[in-house]
């Protein structure tokens, strides 16, 4: 890039077609404030503040505050780019040929700015400015250094980050590996699972068919037996004997009183037996006593 300089900064001036007095009087007219002796922007204009001797070293280093700012605008990373002061820029914009002095700033600008559009640099959208960490850290992916800024010691920081963050990263898709493992196991567990509820489920359906079978069977043979249609098989004492033990043990099982008791006063009300000492009382009684009450005789008979 070319920079401007100040013809005027020289010892000689013998070259010029004016005297200087004439020229100084010619500038003074322009600006009033105009000296040969005094520092002119010119000065800065020679070279960008970066690569400034030690003999031209500005009175302030601009640096000293810019790289420490934690969030920076687009032009101030532009100018951390390229080695200019970013108040050096902003008195120089509105010049003739700033376009042309300042190429390389104008193109680091619209690189940053395509580089966020891309969304390969990140940056703060409510206050339009860049983190300086994640510029730093740009840059140096873009093996860009800037000495005191993203230096070498940043980079190798910033590689060790780099390198922690892989390890991170191996490591959760390993327990995310583990974690498909698992849901996989899970997956399989369950799927046995569910096997297993529908062998349940057949099978309590198949006891449930039996029992009701059962029950059909047990239904069927009561209705057999108090069909009194049927002359040929119907035995009146069996319905009267089922239903006086019905109602003794099952209708009435905590009354306290004595089975023949109970009977007699059954048999007197349900069936036409009304003499407590005729064999057909006693043979209902003996046929509904419950086991438990049988004397010692009796049950080594049927045991």
């Amino acid at each position: 890039m070319t920079y401007r300089s100040n013809p005027f900064d020289k010892k000689d001036y013998s070259n010029f077609a004016f005297k200087k007095s004439e020229l100084l009087e010619i500038l003074q007219a322009i600006d009033s404030s105009f000296s040969f002796d005094a520092p002119t922007r010119n000065n800065q204009e020679s070279e960008p503040l970066s690569n400034f001797s030690s003999n031209s070293k500005p009175q302030y280093d601009y640096k000293f505050y810019l790289f420490k700012k934690p969030l920076l605008t687009f032009r101030e990373a532009a100018c951390i780019m390229t080695g200019y002061d970013p108040q050096y820029v902003d008195q120089c914009q509105n010049d003739t040929n700033f376009n042309q002095n300042f190429s390389d700033y104008l193109g680091a600008f619209e690189y940053l700015d395509s580089c966020i559009d891309a969304q390969l640099l990140p940056y703060d959208s409510y206050n339009n400015k860049l983190e300086a960490a994640s510029f730093k850290q740009f840059l140096t992916n873009e093996k860009t250094f800037i000495d005191g800024f993203n230096d070498k010691d940043f980079a190798n920081l910033s590689n060790e980050n780099l390198a922690e963050n892989t390890k991170l990263k191996n490591t959760i898709a390993d327990l995310e590996l583990d974690v498909v493992i698992e849901q996989g196991t899970v997956k399989k567990l369950n799927i046995e699972i569910e096997k297993l509820k529908g062998e349940l489920l057949e099978r309590d359906q198949k006891i449930k068919e039996l029992e009701f079978s059962s029950q059909k069977d047990d239904m069927d043979l009561i209705n057999l037996i108090f069909d009194d249609t049927a002359t040929d098989r119907y035995a009146p004492d069996l319905v009267h004997a089922i239903q006086l033990w019905k109602a003794l043990y099952i209708d009435n099982p905590l009354n306290s009183d004595s089975h023949s008791n109970r009977s007699n006063t059954w048999i007197g009300k349900n069936t036409p037996y009304k003499n407590e000492a005729s064999i057909e009382v006693k043979r209902l009684r003996e046929i509904t006593s419950p086991f438990g009450s049988w004397n010692s005789e009796r049950k080594k008979k049927i045991n």
